[in-house]
């Protein structure tokens, strides 16, 4: 019997990519996964996939906007009414922006990233901390990119975001430790999702090449040639919330193909 079994866990931005990975990897261990997104029809096509494939799943899938916290609210009162606790919250809900010169930046690209990476992680960790310090137990991750260890021309914005989660994981990590409960990060790298390949598209149109062209030459720039998927970024989220990962707080572990070691 898997140790994950009945554990209760709540994923931001599970509609595709990594927030959809990591809540199927989670139901296959016995995880009931409530999967949040914007839009009701989109978020509910999700989650009806990962029921599909384990049908004992008892979670349930919200429509929330993680940038207005009132429906944040809603959203943890509502799967602690329903499901009785949560154990795991993988902040994973983010947005990419073209890429800009800073100088040449329109302001609202700025706040629009920090209302969404930023703020939206800081909504969802606020009150489900509140829940966890009552039940004195339980695992927060935040997933970051190694775009906020090492500075990227032309996505300050986006590169600042995430550098400011892995500063926020170790204040909080310090916050909660008296309570049981840890938190940390997942830093990946290039990951194979929609998002990267839309931007991996813009940045070719905007080089005068063809998406194969810079879809090998990004690739070529991993030490070990091959880009994460979705379920390596879930296999860290795992581990980070399984027993043998119960000392570990704090962090902010990379997966990146050897991309940066900072």
């Amino acid at each position: 019997m898997s140790e994950f079994k009945d554990k209760v866990a709540l994923i931001t931005g599970a509609k595709r990519g990594i927030g959809f990975e990591t809540a199927m990897r989670f139901a296959k261990e016995g995880i009931h996964v409530v999967m949040s997104g914007r839009g009701q029809e989109e978020i509910s096509e999700a989650f009806e996939k990962v029921k599909a494939n384990y049908p004992e799943n008892k979670g349930f899938a919200f429509n929330c906007d993680v940038t207005k916290p009132s429906q944040v609210e809603d959203m943890i009162n509502e799967t602690v009414k329903r499901l009785g606790k949560i154990d795991i919250l993988v902040n994973n809900a983010a947005i990419i922006h073209e890429r800009f010169n800073v100088v040449d930046m329109p302001e609202r690209i700025m706040q629009e990233i920090y209302d969404t990476n930023v703020f939206g992680v800081f909504y969802c960790s606020k009150y489900v901390g509140r829940q966890m310090i009552k039940q004195r137990s339980g695992n927060i991750i935040n997933i970051t990119s190694w775009y906020g260890k090492v500075g990227q021309a032309m996505f300050a914005p986006y590169c600042s975001t995430k550098a400011a989660l892995n500063n926020f994981t170790q204040s909080m990590a310090l916050e909660m430790a008296p309570y049981g409960v840890t938190v940390n990060a997942v830093a990946p790298g290039w990951v194979e999702t929609e998002m990267h390949w839309g931007a991996l598209q813009n940045e070719a149109e905007q080089n005068g090449i063809t998406f194969e062209e810079i879809e090998e030459m990004t690739r070529n720039l991993i030490p070990i040639k091959k880009r994460c998927t979705g379920d390596d970024i879930a296999a860290a989220c795992l581990y980070l919330a399984s027993k043998n990962g119960q000392v570990v707080t704090g962090q902010a572990i990379n997966v990146n193909g050897g991309l940066c070691f900072n």
